[in-house]
């Protein structure tokens, strides 16, 4: 008798909420509105009391509809491709503008794929394992050789990441991972680099002519 009973009111709260369903969504987003600071402080509080209950319940639902969830995320992300790497775009470029940690690891990353692309071979594996270490450390090192060239920390300036040896040195995919290890490069301003590039480029012509007269080419 009771069950039929719960089961006659689950159901007339069904019927009255698919009736009057755009006042009482109304209704809600009005009070949320007005009383957000309330809401965020309950939620918090919730949470921060019953974190490792919330924890496991949530884990059990998405392990029990890991395949709908994946599909659903699937198709929201097919319908709503265009917006999403917009969205996407527009978060890393604030990122870049604001954090030069961030700005820097995008560089190397950089710097080690178009090592490979300029001599036409394609990268071998991620970065970090070109590099030696993760873009973290890498990053630490690349400001201790700034420190040790210009006497002063980095802390966001203009700069590019600069081979010591220089890449054109290689020859081989092999030797292009042997140059781009973090033992070989350097933080340097970019008037630096380019003044080291034009010297490099000298030097490597000067070598060429050396070798013609001896006819080593």
């Amino acid at each position: 008798m009771a069950r039929e009973r719960t089961e006659k009111i689950r159901k007339q709260q069904q019927e009255y909420y698919q009736k009057h369903r755009e006042q009482i969504l109304t209704k809600a987003a009005k009070y949320r509105k007005s009383h957000r600071e309330e809401l965020n402080q309950y939620f918090r509080e919730r949470y921060a009391n019953n974190r490792e209950k919330l924890l496991a319940v949530m884990k059990k639902y998405r392990e029990a509809h890991r395949g709908e969830r994946i599909e659903y995320l699937r198709n929201y992300y097919r319908e709503n491709k265009e917006e999403l790497l917009k969205r996407q775009y527009e978060k890393k470029k604030e990122k870049l503008r604001t954090d030069p940690n961030f700005k820097l690891k995008e560089q190397a990353r950089l710097l080690v794929w178009r090592s490979f692309n300029q001599k036409s071979e394609v990268k071998p594996a991620r970065a970090e394992a070109i590099l030696g270490c993760s873009l973290d450390d890498f990053t630490e090192y690349l400001k201790r050789t700034w420190l040790e060239e210009y006497h002063t920390e980095w802390v966001g300036q203009p700069c590019h990441i600069d081979h010591i040896k220089p890449l054109a040195l290689a020859k081989t995919k092999e030797e292009i991972v042997q140059l781009c290890h973090y033992t070989n490069l350097r933080l340097l301003t970019p008037e630096d680099n380019i003044k080291k590039g034009r010297e490099d480029y000298r030097l490597s012509k000067l070598n060429i002519v050396k070798l013609k007269k001896k006819g080593g080419i």
